[in-house]
């Protein structure tokens, strides 16, 4: 995974004929450019496989795949390649549990105890709308030692239940914005037990065959499935197979399997009332306002937020050998979607470059790095501990400090030694997220340049930590 800390349409002006052309006649030279840019980036990162689509208002102007999606049979990457889609499940979660909602099987203002009383009294409190947005105060289960330790053991519903009761809550419900993969969790749950159908077929069957999406479907480790991505991480300047998370532990919080001719497909139905209606989908895009009156850039299940002017509603996905990202720039009919078989962040800046050639102010700008900040001085600091072998303990949020192993800081110290001495720092791009700062810069060594992710706390501590091969 690299160095990771546990985390519109046409102008009017065309005549009517130019429709049927706009693939090759509106678009042609723009998708010779993605390709060029795709294949470039694929080297310069050693991403093994890519398969994207972009959608100009519910339709394709490009969909296509690029390098392979296994090195070891050496099986090309296409449109059809199934990736694990990770958090881009969430956005088939919300919409289940809004289908229930709108057919007023359940309301967003129930308690979560209602559906799950074995959950703790503490929970009372604890909406299904708290969970949605993230704003429970119920502590992640992917922040837990035991997870990162154990990401390849199979865990049934009610041990996996178990390990999130266990943990005392971190905030009063509504009070803060926290990112909680236990919150989709028990979203998945609370469908089998509101539809009384298991989370797959209720997806199948409400979302994804009104979609048309005949290849998406929930990951099951030992199934052969027809067209599945190999995942890959890099360790140094290595490509190795990644270490696979059972899929029973992300279930309805990143469990889902798609393609990108599928996630086009979906990107299409949400412009539509096919699976609910255009009210309760303006919901899912609205920012979730805390009890202090402030708002956080997450609606339910999507992220919500301004780039470069224009508005964004989209989500990405991290897990062990994949990386994804759907930007959906829903104001100009644009939408982006990139499945990468590699960990690493790597799709999300695919999708915001590619972006870029459709809608040029949608290029990333690079932004200036205040002097009184003291960001930079930090990841610098950190680069240089681990190239040293010590610790960064002080730097380090305490969930962070406990998942950064000896082994791992090790990988890191010498995955940065490679690159030979920090020459520069060039700050990308900068958002605040509730009480986090989120930070990516492009970091210049002698000899090459990573991309380094970071967010910290109230406390200046960082909560991830992530370098990226450029």
């Amino acid at each position: 995974m690299g160095v990771r800390s546990v985390r519109n349409g046409m102008q009017s002006g065309w005549i009517s004929v130019c429709l049927l052309l706009v693939p090759v006649v509106c678009y042609g030279n723009v998708a010779r450019k993605v390709d060029a840019y795709v294949r470039a980036e694929m080297q310069k990162r050693q991403i093994p496989g890519v398969s994207l689509a972009v959608v100009r208002a519910g339709r394709p102007v490009l969909i296509r795949g690029y390098g392979r999606a296994n090195l070891e049979l050496d099986v090309p990457a296409t449109p059809d390649t199934v990736y694990q889609l990770a958090s881009i499940t969430k956005t088939f979660t919300a919409t289940a549990i809004l289908l229930l909602a709108q057919e007023g099987k359940l309301s967003l203002e129930d308690s979560v105890r209602k559906f799950l009383p074995d959950a703790p009294a503490a929970w009372e409190g604890i909406t299904v709308r708290h969970l949605l947005n993230h704003t429970s105060g119920i502590k992640s289960y992917t922040e837990l030692l035991s997870f990162l330790s154990g990401m390849g053991r199979a865990y049934t519903q009610s041990e996996m239940l178990k390990t999130i009761y266990e943990q005392p809550l971190e905030f009063a419900p509504g009070e803060r914005w926290k990112y909680n993969n236990s919150g989709y969790y028990l979203l998945g749950v609370i469908v089998e037990k509101v539809s009384g159908k298991d989370y797959e077929a209720f997806l199948r069957e409400r979302i994804f065959q009104p979609a048309g999406m005949t290849a998406t479907r929930l990951n099951v480790k030992s199934a052969i499935i027809r067209g599945r991505a190999a995942g890959y991480t890099r360790v140094a300047s290595e490509v190795r197979h990644a270490e696979m998370v059972h899929p029973s532990q992300p279930f309805a919080a990143g469990a889902l399997l798609s393609t990108a001719r599928d996630m086009a497909r979906w990107d299409a139905v949400l412009y539509t009332d096919r699976i609910l209606k255009l009210p309760v989908l303006e919901q899912m895009w609205t920012p979730t306002k805390l009890k202090d009156g402030t708002t956080h850039g997450y609606g339910y299940g999507w992220g919500v937020r301004q780039i470069n002017g224009h508005r964004e509603i989209g989500h990405g996905g991290g897990i062990p050998g994949f990386s994804t990202y759907m930007a959906r720039f829903v104001d100009d009919k644009l939408s982006v979607i990139v499945l990468v078989n590699m960990d690493g962040g790597h799709a999300e800046a695919l999708a915001r470059g590619i972006a870029g050639y459709y809608l040029p102010d949608l290029a990333p700008k690079p932004v200036t790095d205040g002097p009184d900040s003291g960001v930079a001085s930090r990841v610098r600091q950190a680069i240089h501990n681990f190239v040293e072998g010590r610790s960064n303990v002080d730097l380090l949020a305490p969930q962070v400090r406990a998942a950064l192993t000896p082994e791992r800081t090790q990988q890191a110290g010498n995955f940065l030694k490679s690159l030979g001495a920090l020459q520069s720092m060039e700050l990308l791009e900068q958002q605040v997220e509730g009480d986090l700062r989120r930070y990516r810069y492009r970091v210049r060594f002698a000899s090459g340049s990573v991309i380094c992710q970071v967010a910290l706390d109230r406390e200046d501590r960082f909560v991830v930590l992530l370098f990226a091969p450029e």
